[in-house]
């Protein structure tokens, strides 16, 4: 992480506004980031593309869709940085049916040949 933060000092970074990056560029200690932000990672990766900024801060598996299908725009570098605890469903406390059906969901999915295929390719890397 201090190889990356040190990669990094002055240089511009684009993240998608609304996103926790600018908070976690801080926390990197990167020395004098200069932070742009952007309605969405296509306009993130347009500005990069365009030279607006040195580097863009995104998801990694948004990063690594981009790396695959940008003709050679998207390199990544350093290792994923691990940020908060994930996605959370919340459901109204007055419709406990909902929150069974949603587990429901979410169990049929992990129990389906889809979800290997996809945490193959998305989250393996983070083990």
């Amino acid at each position: 992480l201090k190889a990356l933060s040190c990669q990094l000092a002055g240089k511009t970074i684009g993240v998608e506004a609304g996103t926790l990056f600018p908070q976690v560029i801080q926390l990197m200690g990167i020395p004098n980031p200069v932070i742009k932000t952007y309605d969405s990672n296509e306009s993130v990766l347009e500005a990069l593309r365009e030279g607006e900024v040195d580097a863009a801060m995104m998801d990694n598996p948004t990063a690594q869709y981009w790396q695959t299908n940008a003709s050679g725009i998207v390199f990544l570098i350093g290792k994923p940085i691990n940020y908060g605890f994930g996605y959370g469903i919340a459901v109204n406390k007055n419709e406990p049916q909902l929150l069974n059906q949603i587990n429901q969901a979410i169990q049929q999915y992990h129990n389906s040949a889809d979800f290997k295929t996809q945490y193959n390719h998305y989250f393996l890397n983070f083990e």
